[in-house]
């Protein structure tokens, strides 16, 4: 007998209440940590995964899991970890950008989380490309688990450009042909484009997208913050 008072339903809600607020503060620390000027030091070397890391390591060690920040915005009863692995039988089967765990509860399994996997873009399709094959295709294809139906992305611009038209360059890369075969997993495995949503007042660039897992069980949305760290980049 299940004596727990939350039912399978009010878990869902839960989690969904849990992961709006995640969206939202996730914004609010980005605006924080525009207003304290942060900055990142500009590639030299070509590996843009290295100025990606920088930006998420700091985003997470420096904001997300800062104490004073945490209690202000609701977020005591997550744990952040960045470059965490994902473990199946016993063997690594890649490594996420942010893992975030929020507090157990009956009927949700400890080992469900939320994913948030961190990706450049500064406008240009080698980028927009990156952002479909070796982003949202690791949900797909459930390289990433999507056990809470809702994971999502963050978007680290690293050159001004216009926010809007690139995403839409996103959604053409999406739903034109081509022969890239991640990319056409993620065209037959999306129902909805991404699609500007409202997360926080004052807070332009969010969005959502909806898909299903490549054997079609597990329909999932995929929310997009498109952070814009160009002017922090020396």
């Amino acid at each position: 007998m299940n004596t727990s008072p939350f039912s399978k339903n009010n878990s869902e809600l839960y989690v969904i209440k849990s992961f709006k607020n995640l969206l939202s503060a996730i914004a609010i620390c980005y605006q924080k940590s525009l207003l304290d000027n942060i900055s990142f030091e500009k590639e030299i070397d070509g590996k843009s995964n290295k100025l990606e890391n920088q930006i998420r390591n700091r985003l997470v060690d420096e904001y997300l899991e800062d104490p004073i920040l945490g209690e202000e915005l609701n977020l005591m009863l997550y744990t952040f970890t960045a470059e965490a692995a994902v473990i199946e039988k016993g063997k690594e089967k890649g490594y996420i950008d942010v893992k975030i765990c929020i507090s157990p509860i009956s009927n949700i399994n400890k080992k469900d989380f939320f994913v948030f996997e961190c990706k450049n873009l500064d406008g240009e399709s080698a980028l927009n490309s990156e952002y479909i094959k070796e982003g949202i295709h690791r949900f797909v294809n459930e390289k990433y688990p999507t056990n809470l139906r809702r994971n999502g992305m963050l978007g680290f611009m690293v050159k001004s450009c216009d926010i809007e038209k690139n995403t839409g360059k996103i959604n053409n890369l999406i739903s034109k042909s081509g022969t890239n075969s991640e990319i056409i997993e993620v065209r037959n495995n999306t129902s909805i484009l991404l699609t500007k949503t409202s997360i926080l007042q004052g807070f332009d660039f969010s969005y959502v997208s909806n898909h299903q897992t490549l054997d079609k069980l597990k329909a999932f949305e995929l929310h997009h913050l498109m952070l814009d760290y160009s002017q922090n980049i020396v």
